[in-house]
């Protein structure tokens, strides 16, 4: 054991002493400090803007990282999420807008927003789409059933699923069952299937 920690803090004392390893880190640690810099001066507007309606806040991502409720951000967040923000400052908005205040309100915007994404943008999409399962209300839920079923959109489509637990189940269920022969979402299709059986048998 004892040789295994000499070992170890023999590696370290390498790497401190390795010109190539510092320098590489230096850089990484520059690049890191550039981006919070550019991140800051990104949201300077918006840290505004929700300060100007009673939510104060660094950054989007103390709302993300909240239990509070901040109602009054809600229509700051969704004009800015139309504006020309950094990727990461677009994303804290959207995680932002996964709250129930946003519900019936931020929807539409967010499907509009799914669907005018680049494909390749997968892993942003599949945050949107878990912003538009926890916003739908019923009257949008057509609106996201049509989006399930474009398969463009690939497994980013996942959390939508969930939304299926808010119609009726045996409407749901036919889909649900269709969708088993999507490779993208056959494992979502069937975790929804088991959670509407559940739902059934225990009412």
């Amino acid at each position: 054991m004892n040789r295994e920690w000499q070992t170890a803090e023999d590696f370290m004392n390498e790497l401190r002493a390795d010109p190539d390893y510092q320098r590489r880190r230096a850089e990484k640690d520059r690049k890191r400090r550039e981006l919070s810099a550019l991140l800051t001066e990104d949201e300077k507007t918006l840290v505004a803007d929700l300060a100007a309606v009673g939510v104060q806040v660094a950054s989007v991502w103390d709302l993300v990282n909240t239990s509070d409720r901040y109602p009054a951000a809600i229509p700051v967040l969704l004009q800015h999420l139309k504006m020309d923000h950094h990727r990461r400052t677009r994303e804290g908005i959207t995680r932002a807008l996964i709250t129930p205040d946003a519900r019936g309100v931020a929807t539409r915007q967010l499907v509009r927003l799914f669907q005018e994404l680049d494909d390749a943008e997968v892993d942003y999409k599949w945050v949107l789409a878990m912003a538009i399962a926890e916003t739908t209300t019923k009257d949008a839920i057509e609106e996201v059933v049509t989006l399930i079923g474009e398969r463009r959109h690939g497994w980013a489509r996942g959390p939508l699923l969930d939304v299926l637990k808010k119609v009726d189940k045996d409407h749901a269920r036919p889909l649900l069952t269709s969708l088993r022969n999507d490779p993208d979402l056959k494992k979502d299709a069937n975790a929804v299937l088991r959670a509407i059986g559940s739902t059934c048998r225990r009412s």
